[in-house]
């Protein structure tokens, strides 16, 4: 199965978020055939949101603090924390929406 990420799209500039207090986790490991497929995607939005990633075969500790329980899992840190896991894109483009 592939993704076809050209034809997703996230405009920041509809969305109120203050990135500046943001922290945004992925949670990922080299041998997560899933988290390979979206990567792309992903990388997409690190160009406007500063995403940090997380390898939890390295840094299971980290994992823990935010209950990750499988990977690919995303986790926004801001006023509150939200948190999806999967391949579905979408969901991973709505953690950026109020």
């Amino acid at each position: 199965m592939s993704l076809d990420v050209s034809t997703m799209s996230l405009d920041v500039s509809t969305m109120s978020l203050d990135v500046s207090t943001m922290k945004v986790y992925m949670f990922t490991s080299e041998s997560c055939a899933p988290c390979k497929q979206i990567k792309p995607a992903l990388k997409e939005l690190q160009e406007d949101f500063p995403l940090e990633w997380i390898f939890v075969d390295l840094n299971s500790s980290e994992a823990k603090i935010y209950d990750v329980q499988k990977v690919p899992t995303m986790v926004v840190v801001g006023k509150e924390i939200k948190k999806h896991s999967g391949t579905d894109i979408s969901g991973y483009y709505k953690l950026f929406r109020n």
